[in-house]
């Protein structure tokens, strides 16, 4: 069963309203803050949320571009919101699961304080390589690295960003020292990699996609867990061993303490927002699948992802530049 599936499934017990459910909810303009610049897929997942509840709930939904540190302020503003259910946050995973363990001086508690509301979409991450690589799967690869120690490289678009503890995570696993290989951004990393300046690339299947299909790359592993649909003949790093798994992900939380029925309104209105094939159809267009769940499915989601991504950063001792 695939992940959206899976969570679709667990958010039909969200279907009915909860205790204390505030009936007259929404009664007056709900500010939904996305915590990166304007005109940006973020922005754009954003938007489509918030124009979509609009239409679910009857109120407007009003988005409030608040960038700035990698997304951490616009974040921190909706941790010290008013828990009354007209601020909201589209949250990134990397603002909850990777910024906590890459500053020390994070203003916000992202298992504190926030209420999880429902998840958006998700995005899995790839390993790619370079022809001139001489592995074609990862038993290969290890092999390889095993008998050449820090001579893979591997490139990012930086530090701390998701493809950077793909890359880590894999070399933990299988037990070999992969070299990581930071750029500002994806367009350099693929520029060497297409070059051959580095070996492998890991991160968004967006960036290399267009190479794997005409030749100029190869494709080793996506790091969802199971086969993503738009490019099915790529194996997972679990089918082939390897307990990797890596997914991006989006999803609507409020301040902590924001009652019940507030919450329970907006995830049932989440869930049936999203479930339209314009929706999906615009989010796979940016490497995104619509992603939904229940208030605890992604409380859980959130916890599992926190825990993994703290040993992979700290065993790997990465800090912000």
């Amino acid at each position: 069963m695939r992940r959206r599936e899976f969570l679709l499934g667990a958010a039909a017990v969200c279907a009915l309203p909860g205790p204390g459910l505030a009936a007259a909810y929404p009664d007056r303009p709900v500010r939904v803050v996305v915590a990166f610049a304007a005109g940006g897929g973020t922005d754009l997942i954003g938007r489509t949320v918030a124009q979509r509840l609009q239409a679910v709930l009857g109120q407007p939904f009003v988005v409030e571009n608040r960038g700035g540190a990698g997304g951490n302020i616009g974040t921190d503003l909706i941790a010290k919101a008013p828990a009354d259910g007209y601020s909201l946050l589209l949250g990134y995973s990397s603002n909850f699961v990777i910024s906590p363990f890459l500053y020390d001086d994070l203003a916000y508690k992202p298992l504190k304080d926030f209420a999880p509301i429902s998840l958006v979409a998700t995005a899995t991450n790839i390993l790619a390589a370079h022809p001139s690589l001489p592995a074609s799967n990862l038993k290969e690869l290890q092999a390889y690295a095993k008998a050449n120690p820090r001579k893979a490289y591997f490139g990012t678009a930086g530090v701390g960003t998701l493809g950077h503890l793909t890359g880590e995570l894999f070399g933990s696993v299988a037990g070999v020292e992969i070299v990581h290989a930071p750029y500002k951004g994806n367009s350099a990393a693929l520029t060497d990699l297409l070059a051959g300046r580095v070996q492998l690339f890991a991160g968004s299947p967006a960036v290399v996609m267009e190479f794997v299909r005409n030749g100029r790359l190869k494709a080793l592993a996506v790091a969802s867990p199971q086969r993503e649909p738009g490019m099915p003949e790529i194996p997972t790093f679990i089918e082939q061993g390897f307990a990797v798994e890596a997914l991006a992900w989006f999803g609507l939380l409020a301040p902590a303490g924001t009652p019940a029925g507030v919450i329970d309104t907006l995830n049932k209105a989440v869930v049936t927002a999203l479930d339209d094939k314009e929706v999906k159809e615009s989010f796979a267009k940016l490497g995104y699948e619509v992603t939904t769940s229940t208030p605890a499915v992604f409380a859980d989601f959130i916890r599992t992802d926190y825990d993994r991504w703290q040993k992979v950063i700290k065993a790997a001792g990465i800090k912000a530049e």
